[in-house]
């Protein structure tokens, strides 16, 4: 049997509160009954086949509706990946990996297509980054290019003999 997963929304008083996905809406409803302490309606929007497409609708629905101030109760966007990702993360640091295991990781993340929110994380770590200003020709940049093409290695620096 193959496992159909379901996005959902959480309705209280007329508005969404909260979206998700699940592999079986009674157990989640049941669940968010223990969590919330309010009445809800649950709607399910739509059916996927996998787990995937189930995360990439829920994190494009969330983002759409706290754009507009609502899903109040969702805390994180996209809230599986992340939650472990920190975990995974400390798992492997440091971990030495053969050459023969490097090629296999990097032949299974070939082609992978990057999420609408991973984009946005990425667009805000670049946007996030501290810029630095060379004084011999008033570039601004990112620590890396600048300490490269810049500061002591800038063309327009003047040389002075000592």
């Amino acid at each position: 049997m193959k496992n159909k997963y379901y996005v959902y929304e959480l309705i209280e008083d007329n508005e969404i509160v909260y979206c998700g996905f699940t592999n079986s809406p009674p157990r989640r409803k049941a669940e968010h009954r223990c969590r919330f302490q309010f009445e809800f309606d649950m709607n399910i929007l739509s059916e996927h086949g996998t787990k995937r497409e189930a995360l990439a609708e829920e994190e494009t629905m969330t983002l759409f509706l706290k754009s507009v101030g609502l899903a109040k109760y969702n805390d994180v966007i996209g809230s599986v990946v992340t939650q472990n990702l920190k975990k995974m993360v400390a798992i492997n640091t440091g971990k030495v990996r053969s050459e023969e295991t490097k090629r296999k990781i990097s032949n299974t993340l070939k082609g992978q297509k990057h999420t609408k929110i991973r984009k946005l994380n990425m667009g805000k770590g670049i946007k996030n980054q501290t810029r630095y200003t060379c004084p011999h020709c008033g570039v601004v940049g990112v620590r890396g290019n600048m300490n490269r093409w810049h500061f002591d290695n800038c063309k327009q620096r003047e040389y002075k003999n000592v």
